[in-house]
């Protein structure tokens, strides 16, 4: 589309593929890993801080999907999403949905900078 006309489904397929890769390997290596030698020192055991990375990683997954599913958004494809909102215009529904998408990323690089 961007030079003129749509990508064949395989060429879809591929850049979406590529593009959840790096964003694997983006939570993985700058926020796991650092997390993981952070927990690191405050602990004996080898396996308490793989425990407390993924209780943390869990409990942020259901703060996005309980945002997800309490805060009115908007989608492009989908339309609103959540309660009702009658009252919020649709600038308002797509900021409260870039929040909900934006919101762990930030607290992550928030709490790494306080480390």
């Amino acid at each position: 589309m961007l030079f003129g006309r749509i990508p064949s489904r395989a060429t879809r397929d591929l850049s979406l593929g590529f593009a959840a890769g790096v964003m694997l390997s983006a939570s993985f290596f700058s926020l796991i890993i650092p997390a993981l030698d952070a927990a690191e020192p405050m602990f004996e055991n080898g396996a308490m801080p793989a425990a407390i990375v993924c209780v943390s990683i869990i409990l942020g997954m259901g703060a996005v999907a309980l945002m997800n599913e309490k805060l009115p958004h908007e989608h492009f494809k989908t339309g609103r999403e959540g309660p009702e909102a009658a009252s919020l215009r649709r600038v308002w529904l797509f900021i409260i949905a870039i929040t909900i998408h934006n919101f762990p990323e930030g607290l992550a690089v928030g709490v790494r900078q306080c480390h």
